[in-house]
C-alpha cells in the first residue's frame, strides 16, 4: 500500500508534532487516514518526514514526527518550456512533466498556440501540480510561471546553456546532446502543428538544438514527458 503524502508550509525543525489543515486535511479525509497510520509529511523545499496520525478532527489532523531527513535536490534541473494547449491537454503535459521531475513548467505562447482561460487558471494549475507531487513523493515542488510571450520565451532561452527542441522533423538524439555534466536543461515543445519556419529560425537563432523523438509523431502534451523520460535516462535518474 502506498503511504500517503501532505505538503505542509512549514515543517518545525524541533517540533515533535504537525498538522494537518485545510486543503491537507481534506486530503486526508478522503483518503480515510485513520490514527496509528503512517504518512510522509513534506514541505516542497527539500524536508521529508515520517510520521503517524495521532488524531483526526473534524477540522483538522495531528501527526507525530517519527524521522526527519533533508534531500538533496537533483541535478540537473530541467525546465519544460509548453506552448499552450486546450485546457485538459495542459493539464496532461504540466501533470505527466511534475512526475517526470521537471524543475519549472512554463507555458509561452506560439502563433498556432491554443488560448487559455482568463482566470484561474493558475490555481487550477497549481492544484494539478500538487497532486502530481504527491502521486511522485517529491521532495521539491515545481516552479509555474504563467504564460511568456513568444518574445520573452526567447529572451530565456539565450540566456541558458543548453536548449532542447522537440522537433517532428527530426534531429540529434537527446544522449547525443547532452554531455552528462550540464546543470540546467531546457526542453521546448510546440503546439499542435508544431512551428512555423520563421518561428524555427528563431528558435536556432536562440540557441535551441534539434532533437528527434523518434520515428512516430507524438502529441503535443506526450512530447516534453518523453523527452524528459530521455534526459533523465541519459543522467542515471531513470
Amino acid at each position: 500500500m502506498t503511504i500517503a503524502r501532505f505538503y505542509l508550509q512549514r515543517i518545525s525543525e524541533t517540533a515533535g508534532s504537525a498538522f494537518l489543515e485545510g486543503e491537507e486535511h481534506h486530503h486526508g479525509r478522503v483518503l480515510r487516514l485513520r490514527r496509528g497510520e503512517e504518512a510522509l509529511l513534506l514541505d516542497g523545499r527539500g524536508t521529508v518526514c515520517r510520521a503517524v496520525v495521532a488524531e483526526v478532527t473534524p477540522h483538522r489532523t495531528r501527526l507525530e514526527i517519527l524521522e526527519r531527513r533533508r534531500e538533496e535536490e537533483e541535478r540537473p534541473r530541467f525546465i519544460l518550456y509548453q506552448s499552450t494547449l486546450p485546457s485538459s491537454r495542459m493539464e496532461e503535459a504540466l501533470r505527466r512533466s511534475v512526475e517526470l521531475g521537471v524543475w519549472a513548467f512554463i507555458p509561452f505562447i506560439s502563433r498556432r498556440s491554443r488560448p487559455l482561460p482568463e482566470t484561474g487558471r493558475m490555481e487550477r494549475w497549481r492544484r494539478v501540480a500538487l497532486d502530481a507531487s504527491r502521486v511522485a513523493g517529491r521532495a521539491y515542488l515545481p516552479r509555474l510561471e504563467g504564460p511568456l510571450t513568444w518574445e520573452g520565451l526567447l529572451e530565456r532561452l539565450s540566456a541558458s546553456r543548453l536548449v532542447l527542441l522537440a522537433d517532428e522533423r527530426g534531429g540529434m538524439r537527446t544522449g547525443e546532446v547532452l554531455g552528462g555534466d550540464e546543470g540546467e536543461v531546457a526542453i521546448v515543445v510546440g503546439p499542435e502543428g508544431g512551428f512555423q519556419e520563421m518561428e524555427r529560425r528563431r528558435l536556432r537563432e536562440a540557441g535551441a538544438v534539434s532533437v528527434t523523438l523518434g520515428r512516430y509523431n507524438l502529441r503535443a502534451e506526450s512530447a516534453g514527458a518523453v523527452m524528459l523520460a530521455a534526459a533523465r535516462a541519459r543522467f542515471g535518474l531513470l
